[in-house]
C-alpha cells in the first residue's frame, strides 16, 4: 500500500484547533470567518474591521459570564466552528 492517497480515500480530523497569531491587520480574523459555519466572539469590538461580505453571526460578549452564558445555554448547533 503506498502513502499516495486518491481524494475519496483521506482521512480528514473533524475536530482541528488552530491559534492564528500576528500583527494587526494580518488577515487572522477574515482568514478565521473562512471556516465552516462560523460564530465570532467579537471579544475586543472589532467585527466592524472585516469586510460586510465575510461577516458572520456574532457574539459581542461584555465579560466573561455572557460567553460561559452563550456556550451553556445557546443553542450552537447550526455552527460548526467558534471564533474568539
Amino acid at each position: 500500500m503506498g502513502l499516495i492517497k486518491k481524494k475519496g480515500e483521506l482521512e480528514v480530523n473533524k475536530n482541528l484547533f488552530c491559534l492564528l497569531y500576528g500583527q494587526p491587520a494580518s488577515w487572522k480574523t477574515s482568514t478565521a470567518l473562512s471556516a465552516s459555519k462560523p460564530l465570532m466572539f467579537d471579544i475586543e469590538q472589532g467585527v466592524q474591521r472585516v469586510n460586510a461580505e465575510w461577516q458572520s453571526d456574532t457574539v459581542q460578549p461584555k465579560n466573561y459570564g455572557e460567553i460561559i452564558d452563550v456556550l451553556e445555554n445557546e443553542d450552537l448547533s447550526d455552527y460548526d466552528t467558534l471564533i474568539f
